[in-house]
């Protein structure tokens, strides 16, 4: 993160206004990232799409709490107290076990509210309301598999007893307590997760997209964008930072024995993974407009150059792959 920002400052320092936008660069937009490595998804192994999801959810984590802090309003002190209490609430609750979808969701809105108002960005009211979603199973692996096991057998001797399902009560309380095993081994984040996964997809990212997006592709516009440091300086610092600041830093890494890299991914891969971190797409194009909010002459420069890193980033890491990466299955 850091070094994308210091290649746009060296591109902007002297450009009025360019340097609010300093944070453009910084952003991975994670579905798009995803979605780029699974058209090679037969070619490389598992541990680079952990490796890639790991990193992109960091790099949306710091983007998210730059944008907070650093492109709010005027704090609201009480406000800001207020969404701190929602907080612990929310953390309380969790730790004695309270698990209703209902609570969390209504306190989520309240603590988004709260955020709105206390003049931090709204969405790190996303980031805390996650944090505080019980993500752990009231049941282990080793406890749901004897409780089935012991649920089934009942079940199967009620069938011998009982005939059909419809006619017996016992059968239905025995695939009711079925039901409860299953749903206790799974956790309240899991089941969001995969119950906002769809409309996110198709409804929330294509409106976001559509509503930040708008870019013009006129030829006034096309000559203002590249005679524009702002768009040069997001584009290096997309495409040259990202894969630089994140190959450097594992280096640094293995090197200081911090961390290691997953299990069978190549070095390649990881240059090839700076490159797809490098795809900003919605979140940069959202920031530019938070950023250049008093110096509307180059939100179109800055949303041009956004998408301009993007795709070559994609395309530069699409033929690392392809070069570098074999089938993981195969000897």
């Amino acid at each position: 993160m850091i070094v994308p920002v210091f290649i746009y400052w060296c591109f902007t320092r002297q450009t009025p206004g360019a340097l609010n936008g300093w944070a453009i660069p910084m952003a991975t937009d994670t579905a798009f990232a995803i979605g780029v490595l699974a058209i090679l998804a037969s070619r490389v192994s598992i541990s680079v799409g952990v490796f890639l999801t790991a990193l992109a959810i960091f790099d949306d984590i710091g983007a998210i709490v730059i944008v907070a802090f650093f492109y709010g309003g005027d704090l609201n002190l009480s406000m800001l107290l207020c969404a701190a209490l929602v907080v612990v609430i929310m953390y309380a609750f969790n730790i004695v076990g309270l698990r209703q979808s209902w609570f969390f969701g209504i306190s989520a809105i309240l603590l988004w509210l709260c955020v709105h108002e206390s003049g931090l960005h709204a969405t790190l009211a996303g980031l805390l309301a996650a944090l505080t979603i019980p993500a752990k199973t009231r049941i282990s692996q080793t406890g749901l598999v004897t409780t089935m096991r012991s649920l089934l057998l009942s079940f199967e001797q009620r069938i011998k007893l009982d005939g059909k399902i419809l006619e017996s009560h016992e059968q239905h309380v025995l695939t009711e307590d079925m039901k409860l095993s299953v749903r206790a081994a799974s956790t309240p984040l899991q089941r969001w997760e995969e119950s906002l996964i769809n409309p996110i997809a198709i409804v929330v990212l294509p409106l976001f997209v559509l509503f930040n997006a708008g870019v013009s592709f006129s030829g006034e516009a096309l000559e203002l964008a590249f005679d524009s440091s702002v768009t040069w300086g997001i584009f290096a610092g997309l495409v040259i930072g990202k894969p630089l600041g994140i190959v450097l830093f594992c280096a640094i890494g293995m090197w200081s024995r911090i961390g290691v890299l997953p299990a069978h991914i190549s070095k390649s891969e990881v240059v090839a993974v700076g490159f797809l971190a490098g795809i900003g797409f919605t979140m940069s194009t959202f920031i530019t407009s938070l950023s250049f909010e008093y110096y509307p002459e180059h939100i179109e420069p800055a949303k041009l150059g956004v998408l301009l890193a993007s795709f070559t980033a994609a395309m530069i890491a699409l033929g690392f792959l392809s070069l570098t990466s074999r089938n993981p299955n195969v000897n």
